[in-house]
């Protein structure tokens, strides 16, 4: 059963980011597989694109991503994708890479730059966008997970620089990118630019304010625009709220909460 927010109904939704096991600084509201399924249910969702925690901190990302899709099977009911986790920073993320492309569940790979401080100029992020393009995987590029200021003293984020995206991308045109939370550190009109250079997609996740998603789409076709929950991180009602009381019309709320999604997964 969906909630009624007391706005049209746009159909069913397309969640393009939520992560299962741990935050590893503290506990979560829905951090048990099923319960994030349940919460999923509950909104509506029919498909949720999925990572896990773990990518961020163990070195042994194949085996977060066998647990991964192991977990998807398990208590995914037919909602939950996996997207494997990479590390860039780790000397086999080829390897890992490889096992996601030849895994059937397995839809894309989800990188966190800068949490493992690979920007995107680094020749090993090229490198991932060649192989991405050519074994059709779609790429989630995740810009921020917080805010700065409530991160571990111990583990603190670097703002990605996007800008060598729109090169990258023009290179390797078959190459389907999702930009994770980029509304807190890229600007409504430098994602117009990265929108304009090829199949660069936004998930509203981080897109903050009652006036902040009707900004990027003043720059950003509503296309581009996905619908992300951050679950469970974020409160699914976030984003749900601020996408609702943005108030872009029925027809715009259908793209971006499924069309898009569906469109471009149909791509990968």
């Amino acid at each position: 059963m969906s909630v009624d927010y007391g706005f049209p109904s746009p159909g069913p939704l397309i969640d393009v980011h939520v992560n299962l096991s741990r935050w590893p600084f503290r506990r979560l509201p829905d951090d048990e597989p099923e319960r994030l399924v349940a919460r999923l249910k509950q909104h509506g969702v029919k498909r949720a694109l999925a990572s896990s925690f773990d990518g961020l901190l163990h070195l042994d990302i194949g085996a977060v991503n066998r647990r991964l899709v192991a977990e998807c099977a398990e208590f995914g009911q037919g909602i939950l994708t996996p997207i494997g986790a990479l590390n860039l920073s780790l000397p086999n993320w080829e390897a890992d890479l490889d096992w996601c492309a030849r895994t059937s569940a397995v839809r894309g790979v989800r990188i966190w730059p800068g949490y493992h401080t690979v920007p995107l100029d680094d020749p090993r992020f090229d490198s991932l966008c060649r192989l991405c393009a050519e074994r059709g995987l779609l790429l989630q590029i995740v810009l921020r997970l917080e805010d700065a200021r409530t991160e571990h003293e111990r583990f603190t984020s670097t703002v990605v620089e996007t800008a060598p995206l729109s090169a990258i991308v023009d290179r390797y045109p078959g190459l389907n990118v999702v930009l994770i939370n980029p509304g807190r550190d890229l600007r409504p009109a430098a994602a117009g630019e990265l929108a304009k250079a090829g199949r660069v997609f936004f998930d509203i996740g981080m897109i903050e304010g009652a006036e902040g998603l009707i900004k990027y789409l003043q720059y950003v076709p509503a296309e581009q625009m996905l619908f992300g929950s951050h679950l469970p991180f974020f409160y699914f009602e976030a984003a749900s709220l601020r996408l609702y009381e943005s108030n872009p019309g029925e027809q715009v709320l259908k793209m971006i909460t499924y069309e898009n999604a569906d469109r471009l997964l149909a791509r990968s």
